[in-house]
């Protein structure tokens, strides 16, 4: 593939198939699974951006890069978004209270802890998205990492099977 149409294979999975999976879940109001999945995009994209393995320096160096401004906590997120509801499927005691569809996004609620609305987040993520997606046009190392981390892991692509 050249490298115009890495870029838009990169555009299509990112854009269609990851943030459209976690619209659709909003349509539906799943917000736990809209969660998981705004985890995952958030390590995919860090992992094109950096051209590096998944590991929690460029997770929290995504959202500190691209969510800066919105108010989250890299670490916090990092640890109770990834870490436990991915990979325990709970948030345990934790820093954020999930929801969706209220207007109390990082709002305190409990002692300790901050609702995160994920139509909101899914709306803060889209934009971060955007940016980075037009960084892949506007700045030649961004472009370069996601080149080469796409020909050494690639991404999915819609292929039919006949």
């Amino acid at each position: 593939m050249s490298d115009d149409q890495i870029i838009g294979a990169l555009r299509t999975a990112l854009k269609g198939y990851n943030l459209g999976d976690i619209k659709y879940l909003l349509q539906g109001n799943k917000s736990i699974a809209g969660f998981i999945l705004c985890s995952c995009l958030i390590d995919h994209v860090a992992c094109f951006r950096y051209n590096k393995e998944s590991s929690g320096k460029i997770y929290q160096s995504f959202i500190d890069d691209y969510l800066s401004g919105y108010g989250y906590d890299s670490k916090r997120i990092y640890i109770d978004l990834r870490c436990k509801l991915v990979h325990n499927y709970t948030v345990g005691r934790s820093s954020y209270d999930l929801t969706s569809g209220t207007q109390l996004h990082l709002k305190k609620w409990n002692i300790g802890s901050v609702v995160l609305d994920l139509n909101v987040f899914v709306d803060h993520l889209e934009k971060a998205l955007d940016k980075y997606l037009g960084e892949l046009e506007s700045d030649s190392i961004v472009k370069e990492n996601a080149i080469n981390r796409y020909r050494k892991v690639g991404i999915l692509q819609y292929q039919p099977i006949t």
